[in-house]
């Protein structure tokens, strides 16, 4: 697939951080950051964030066919079915990205490691 969503999210301080970017081919299309003071949020739901509001945008941009990274083990996991979704917290945003998701007509989760999500690590800072 030629369009590829990369994104973050974080958790310092009570304020949560998400970090987007989304390339076709090798050019980078969009890119954006947000920051939200909540304490009663978790890490996994900011990665949860970063996850929702990129494909929001991917949507928005006309995108049908998109490849997802991530450095969220957890988040990736349970968009492909790997994990269940057990906290509470993180039920509905979970609900929200597979909403989205189906917009889609094809999505491909996949891991990487936090050296390779380093663009939109960056967004967030």
């Amino acid at each position: 697939m030629s369009h590829r969503l990369f994104f973050d999210g974080s958790l310092n301080k009570c304020i949560v951080g998400y970090g987007i970017v989304i390339y076709k081919d090798e050019e980078i299309i969009f890119k954006s950051h947000g920051f939200h003071k909540d304490p009663a949020l978790s890490n996994n739901v900011a990665e949860f964030l970063g996850l929702i509001i990129g494909l929001t945008k991917a949507l928005e941009l006309g995108i049908r066919e998109i490849s997802v990274f991530g450095d969220s083990r957890l988040v990736i996991g349970q968009m492909m079915g790997d994990f269940k979704v057990k906290a509470i917290s993180m039920k509905p945003c979970y609900c929200v990205a597979k909403m989205l998701e189906k917009q889609f007509d094809k999505v491909n989760y996949e891991w990487v490691p936090r050296k390779l999500n380093s663009v939109a690590d960056k967004e967030m800072r």
